[in-house]
């Protein structure tokens, strides 16, 4: 089963637990978009016969958290964490913390009302009966205020943002959120269908539409919108940072021509400041021109591709900002066009880094 197929899967899930295998966590964890797919469908559909199914899910999402320590806190978390949170019982205290606990970015993001979602009073009365030890570590950091960090009023009012955050049906959402859904979910027929809505309403601006058309792959209409950006800033750094966003999607979409006419754009403006030198803009135009040289040269136009390899190495020597992924890329253009004082130099500079990476 695919992530698009869960919520018009729901009460099959609900009713088979052979199914829930699909949910649980893997290293890779392949199935979190799945797991985040049945967190959305019950949420439209929240039930009280739902309380194994989603402490089975939230237990899978914690692992997942505790395993990916860089995958922050997660929209996936946060809605299962509220799911399991409206039954209000006190022994979830435990996988709540865990939660709490599982990478530094939950330990600063998560929610720390849900571990006394039963109720402050409730939560307390009941972990009166345990040691709390430093396996507990929230718990066991502020055992001596437990009472006093929040009070019911703070936990209710936790209810209520939820409630805002994830409405309890779909007609409630806004069209911009079904549609972030969607793409997560890979159900491209839909986010394609919520993309024209939205285009049509009067709420998005030109860098919202902009993001979820490149993240569509519809490039000839993230161009469009970052054009519309483009023609409304005067500061030449921010021209810049736009141009090389609309040179990167035409080497998405594969248009070199269009891609080296963008980036060319960009040659005047450099002019005007200098701190892309120091930053990752000048890395990333270098990155740039090594791409649309490459694409050059797999289209067999050689001499483009000297024009731009010429540009990048210019620029990646100017900047001295020499990471590996833009140095891989130089060495493989330098490779391209035949420039072996390039070679020389840029295999140097990559057996260095790789070597900085061990």
């Amino acid at each position: 089963m695919e992530a698009k197929d869960v919520r018009r899967n729901i009460d099959k899930i609900r009713s088979s637990r052979d199914l829930w295998k699909e949910f649980e966590y893997q290293d890779p964890d392949v199935n979190y978009f799945k797991r985040y797919a049945a967190a959305v469908a019950i949420q439209y559909d929240w039930k009280p016969e739902d309380y194994d199914l989603i402490k089975f899910l939230m237990e899978n999402e914690v692992e997942s958290r505790i395993h990916d320590p860089y995958g922050g806190c997660g929209d996936s978390l946060t809605l299962i964490s509220y799911l399991l949170a409206k039954f209000r019982r006190p022994e979830n205290v435990w996988l709540f913390e865990k939660a709490k606990s599982a990478n530094f970015d939950t330990h600063c993001a998560y929610f720390d009302e849900c571990i006394f979602s039963a109720g402050v009073e409730l939560t307390c009365k009941y972990l009166e009966g345990f040691e709390l030890t430093e396996t507990n570590t929230y718990l066991f950091e502020h055992k001596d205020q437990l009472n006093s960090l929040f009070s019911e009023q703070d936990i209710g009012d936790y209810f209520h943002r939820m409630t805002l955050w994830f409405p309890d049906s779909m007609e409630k959402e806004k069209t911009e959120s079904l549609l972030i859904k969607a793409i997560d979910f890979d159900d491209l027929e839909e986010a394609e269908r919520l993309f024209d809505i939205l285009e049509k309403q009067a709420e998005p601006d030109v860098q919202t539409l902009y993001y979820r058309a490149k993240e569509l792959k519809k490039y000839e209409k993230a161009i469009f919108y970052k054009q519309k950006e483009l023609e409304l800033t005067t500061d030449a750094r921010d021209k810049v940072s736009f141009i090389l966003d609309i040179t990167e999607l035409h080497i998405l979409n594969n248009d070199y021509m269009k891609a080296f006419e963008s980036a060319q754009s960009w040659e005047r403006l450099l002019t005007q400041f200098d701190s892309w030198q120091y930053t990752g803009l000048g890395r990333s135009m270098s990155e740039s021109w090594f791409d649309i040289c490459l694409g050059f040269y797999k289209e067999k136009d050689i001499i483009s591709a000297q024009l731009c390899y010429r540009n990048g190495d210019w620029m990646i020597r100017t900047t001295n900002n020499f990471s590996l992924n833009v140095l891989e890329k130089a060495l493989a253009c330098s490779k391209a066009v035949r420039d072996e004082k390039g070679i020389r130099f840029y295999k140097k500079i990559v057996k260095k880094e790789q070597r900085c990476r061990r």
